[in-house]
């Protein structure tokens, strides 16, 4: 399994990055791009790979992961999770 590496990820630096980080990770996880059980990078290779900086990278990670899309394995990484969050339906086929 390959990890998204988000280059193709374009912020715009007149909004706040963590709200447009936030959004872009949900809209790719509730679309499938980001499928269940995916690997997300390292928050250090997605700051690098952003410019951002990784205060704001975990920031986002954080609240993904208290929102119920994301979970954290304990020396594997973080991974989006098997279901979606109740409060959000599934992209329909």
């Amino acid at each position: 399994m390959s990890v998204p590496d988000f280059t193709d990820l374009t912020l715009d630096r007149a909004q706040p990055l963590q709200a447009q980080l936030y959004r872009m990770l949900v809209q790719r996880i509730c679309s499938g791009r980001l499928s269940t059980g995916s690997k997300l990078p390292s928050s250090r290779r997605m700051s690098a790979s952003l410019g951002v900086s990784r205060n704001t990278i975990t920031q986002v990670l954080e609240q993904l992961k208290a929102e119920g899309f994301l979970t954290s394995r304990s020396g594997q990484g973080v991974f989006v999770c098997a279901s979606l969050p109740p409060h959000v339906e599934a992209p329909s086929e």
